[in-house]
């Protein structure tokens, strides 16, 4: 696939992650005052589409890796 098909195609993944995938779950895993860490739990389809397009990091068009971080950045 060339590297602008590779912008639009990430670009339809990220806009059906946001509606079909779920978000991540914060929770506290602290004592029971509540001044622990926060952890969020990730989906095994939200790591898969990470890892899926993480090989487009090292793409040489601009456009394709501002993309990889929008979309790392949309679920973190």
């Amino acid at each position: 696939m060339d590297e602008w098909g590779q912008v639009d195609l990430i670009n339809l993944l990220l806009r059906y992650a946001r509606t079909m995938l779920p978000r991540p779950i914060k929770e506290n895993k602290g004592v029971a005052g509540g001044d622990g860490e926060e952890e969020e739990e990730i989906d095994s389809d939200v790591k898969l589409l990470l890892e899926s397009v993480e090989s487009t990091f090292q793409s040489r068009n601009p456009a394709v890796r501002d993309f990889f971080f929008f979309l790392l950045f949309s679920f973190y």
